[in-house]
């Protein structure tokens, strides 16, 4: 009898993976303004798009590169928790439509510096960064590799949150065929799902990068899933829109299109799973603002099947919500036990 597996990934696997390789110097996933004076303006490859001069109304809230992560988070939540009401506003709500205020100006260049700041660190991951002892030998790596091997799984579905495209240049290192769901119509035993976009997805309609600039009249994420597709080689590349959900953003409340068809697909596979089927989770935040989403998730699998949570100091109400849906639960320190399943 075949099993499936649905492995959900948040950002304590980039995070892992940049420990390994020793770049915690040159890649900080943690504070995501720390080094936004290094990340090039997309118009003329200057640095500094974390600036006064690029965006002036995040500049103006407080973000900066000396920012601590405690600093960063803060401001991000308050960003997105404006954007969420000002994207929700009803017919006959008294939400100004025009001018939007300094909040939802600051949302517009957050979620393209964030676009921009992760390609700019996957510039500095090389190929040959994969082929590294430390990777080759990662628990990830190892079950990745073994799950691509064993008949017993016949399908293995990624739902994967992180904007970085690390668990895919990984899977094309260790040569796995993996489909992008909804992006792609290949079948193959690994499906991947992001529902909060990723600096791979591109609209069709591309726009010179000598042109490019921040509207901040409107929140310009929206866009039909049919108009993206995946490019791996030009991740810097700008188009009309920018299909990403910042952190500690729901994508049911923003309602963009092609977001909630990717997250109805990562709800579908959760629902595939029955008793005895496996189901890995790693570096999931469970923030206040975003834990609707995986609660759906959670509760659209069967309560039979075996839990496993990647995490060396998990978050507590995590845990707690796990092992009070659960009955086979258990918490691995660091992804050493995890290619045992």
């Amino acid at each position: 009898m075949t099993k499936k597996l649905v492995i959900i990934l948040g950002n304590g696997f980039t995070i892992d993976f940049i420990n390994r390789l020793k770049k915690n110097e040159l890649i900080d996933v943690r504070n995501l303004f720390c080094k936004g004076d290094k990340v090039p303006w997309v118009a003329d490859n200057e640095p500094g798009f974390l600036s006064y001069k690029r965006c002036p109304n995040l500049w103006s809230l407080g973000a900066r590169s000396s920012n601590s992560q405690e600093e960063c988070i803060s401001l991000i939540e308050d960003i997105i928790t404006c954007a969420h009401l000002y994207s929700n506003r009803k017919k006959g709500s008294k939400l100004p439509t025009e001018d939007p205020n300094i909040y939802i100006k600051a949302y517009n260049e957050l979620t393209l510096y964030l676009r921009y700041l992760f390609s700019y660190y996957n510039s500095l991951i090389g190929d040959r960064d994969f082929q590294k002892k430390d990777i080759r030998e990662w628990g990830w790596t190892t079950l990745f590799k073994n799950l691509n091997n064993d008949s017993k799984y016949d399908k293995v579905f990624i739902i994967c949150y992180n904007y970085d495209i690390i668990l895919e240049r990984l899977l094309m290192s260790l040569e796995i065929d993996y489909t992008v769901k909804g992006l792609q119509d290949t079948d193959h035993k690994f499906e991947l799902i992001k529902p909060h976009g990723s600096i791979s997805f591109r609209h069709s309609r591309d726009v010179d990068n000598s042109l490019f600039n921040i509207r901040h009249d409107q929140i310009s994420s929206d866009g039909d899933l049919k108009d993206i597709k995946i490019d791996y080689e030009a991740t810097d590349k700008h188009t009309i829109i920018n299909p990403m959900i910042p952190p500690a953003g729901d994508s049911s409340r923003f309602d963009f299109g092609w977001s909630g068809k990717l997250r109805d697909l990562a709800k579908q596979s959760a629902q595939q799973l029955i008793a005895h089927d496996e189901c890995i989770i790693c570096g999931l935040s469970y923030w206040h603002v975003d834990r609707n989403e995986i609660d759906e998730l959670f509760l659209s699998m069967d309560n039979d099947i075996n839990v496993k949570l990647v995490n060396p100091r998990p978050n507590q109400t995590l845990n707690a919500v796990i092992s009070s849906v659960f009955k086979n639960y258990i918490n691995y320190s660091d992804a050493s036990q995890i290619h045992k399943i």
